[in-house]
């Protein structure tokens, strides 16, 4: 693959990480493109920490507060003021569990899938008709509760099938319970922390074997910067949009580039 696919492909995931239009797909599918010679999990690794990186510095506060809150919870010494932190960590501990569950009982499947462009054309185009679907939310002021947090967490288990988008799934099943649009925003950058790093830290034997990182780490290392900075202005720019509209916009993206690389993939 040529460098500049390389740095086109960790611009591609970095900004479609955190817009709700699948990374998964888009990443998997130009690899196919391409026809990568990579070692792709090596290098799908590489750009996640970028991305997780991004999420990381955009909610810095956020995390450096609930880290707080859980180590005092865990030690017995949470303070009653920092009981809504410790409630938002156990939030996020409860979303996450159902895709740790069905990721680890159905691996082999979603690895598969992977390999299936016309699989995650299709899946591109049910996420467009998601954000579709999400005009017709009614916002209403519901805090975040354990009822809301699980509904989120199944909507990311099912975003584990490449060409479902993870923060387009998850924002709008947080709409269908009534958050608001900047609560079901940073909820569902929240829940991508722990989604992101699990994930990767699952890849990380192969990744440390893996002679394309020994034989190019300088390139790779570049092709994460590059995903870290465009997932920062991905994050930025949707909780922008947000603030003024819907996710439906990006519905008629995601049918246009399902059905392009169906016709790509079918020809």
């Amino acid at each position: 693959m040529e460098t500049w696919q390389i740095f086109f492909l960790a611009l591609l995931q970095g900004a479609t990480e955190f817009l709700p239009v699948s990374s998964s797909a888009h990443l998997a599918l130009f690899q196919h493109v391409f026809e990568s010679k990579l070692d792709n999990v090596a290098f799908d690794v590489v750009l996640h920490l970028g991305t997780l990186a991004s999420v990381l510095v955009c909610y810095r506060k956020e995390v450096l507060r609930f880290a707080a809150a859980f180590f005092l919870k865990l030690f017995g010494k949470l303070p009653p003021e920092r009981k809504a932190d410790w409630q938002m960590v156990s939030f996020v501990i409860w979303g996450s569990l159902p895709a740790a569950v069905i990721g680890a009982g159905f691996q082999e499947f979603f690895e598969q899938a992977f390999d299936k462009p016309m699989w995650i054309s299709s899946f591109l185009l049910i996420t467009g008709t998601i954000l579709f679907l999400s005009r017709f939310s009614k916002p209403r002021e519901i805090p975040l509760n354990y009822k809301n947090t699980l509904a989120i967490g199944l909507a990311q288990a099912v975003a584990i099938l490449p060409g479902i988008s993870r923060s387009g799934s998850t924002i709008t099943a947080g709409l269908f319970m009534g958050l608001e649009r900047r609560t079901a925003a940073d909820y569902s950058f929240l829940l991508s922390i722990p989604a992101i790093a699990g994930a990767a830290f699952l890849e990380v034997p192969k990744l440390v074997k893996s002679e394309n990182l020994h034989n190019d780490w300088g390139l790779f290392i570049t092709a994460a910067l590059v995903s870290f900075l465009s997932g920062l202005f991905a994050i930025y720019l949707l909780l922008k949009i947000l603030r003024k509209y819907s996710l439906e916009g990006f519905s008629y993206y995601c049918w246009a580039a399902g059905l392009f690389f169906l016709w790509h993939n079918w020809n």
